[in-house]
């Protein structure tokens, strides 16, 4: 099922133009969200971030929340156990260029059964070659352009891994390629880095840093030197909406500590 919207009104039939902008250009930004028996995760807060993202690029008359989460839970009521939701905000139809004409931004929530549930298992990961700019304004967003995300994640997968691990133009470890990054540190205490190292902050690292204070566990926001990916009583971890927070078991083929406590705070 999918919903769309042509500036703030429902359409009779979802299209998307073969001139939209977020197709020919990556003009536009998305949030997934996770979906559990028809109850949506996060929904307000990933609304949120939807417009956070959408006023770094300028792009307004879409829908208001409250449209947007009624056609979301409608969207919702028909998923199966699990499912992927996604909200993708274009800039819409318009010029080529710059500048974008009359274009109207088209709003579309789109529903993908997903198999898997939580927690999910330990994954894999590998440095990428591929940097994340965080000198760039959509660093700190979720872009439609969302292609050094994917490069990363096939040079992966090419190294038999599941995720890749991005650097930022400075060297340190910023982010996943769908996902944000946290790592333990001998004392107990947990770091994530900043959005100013070229880190988008989504909705579970949000959560787990909430959970975290709750349990008094201290959760510093700071740059992580790559040294620090190494460190013998250390963890690292990877966050986003579907998999809550989960443990990477080897990075570059090192074995990682592991934990059978890790997921408590992503719940």
């Amino acid at each position: 099922m999918d919903i769309a919207f042509l500036g703030a009104e429902r359409q009779a039939k979802p299209a998307v133009s073969v001139r939209d902008r977020s197709f020919l250009l990556g003009d536009g930004c998305f949030e997934t969200l996770c979906v559990t028996e028809g109850e949506i995760e996060g929904a307000d807060e990933h609304i949120a971030l939807l417009r956070r993202s959408a006023e770094a690029l300028s792009i307004s008359g879409y829908p208001d929340d409250e449209t947007l989460l009624a056609a979301l839970g409608e969207v919702a009521s028909v998923a199966g156990t699990r499912a992927s939701l996604r909200i993708t905000l274009s800039r819409g139809a318009g010029g080529r260029g710059a500048d974008a004409g009359e274009a109207q931004p088209l709003t579309v929530i789109s529903l993908f059964p997903i198999m898997q549930s939580r927690p999910y298992a330990p994954l894999s990961a590998v440095i990428s070659s591929i940097r994340r700019n965080e000198t760039s304004p959509v660093s700190q967003i979720k872009p439609t352009n969302y292609a050094d995300s994917l490069a990363a994640r096939r040079e992966a997968e090419a190294a038999g891994a599941d995720e890749a691990l991005l650097l930022n133009m400075q060297g340190r470890p910023a982010c996943f390629a769908m996902a944000n990054l946290f790592i333990t540190q001998p004392d107990g205490s947990w770091v994530t880095p900043p959005p100013s190292e070229g880190v988008r902050p989504g909705y579970m690292r949000g959560r787990v840093m909430a959970k975290l204070e709750e349990r008094g566990t201290p959760c510093l926001e700071r740059p992580i030197d790559a040294e620090e990916l190494t460190l013998p009583n250390g963890r690292i971890f990877a966050t986003n909406s579907l998999w809550g927070l989960r443990l990477v078991a080897s990075l570059d083929t090192r074995t990682c500590r592991m934990s059978s406590t890790y997921s408590e705070a992503g719940r």
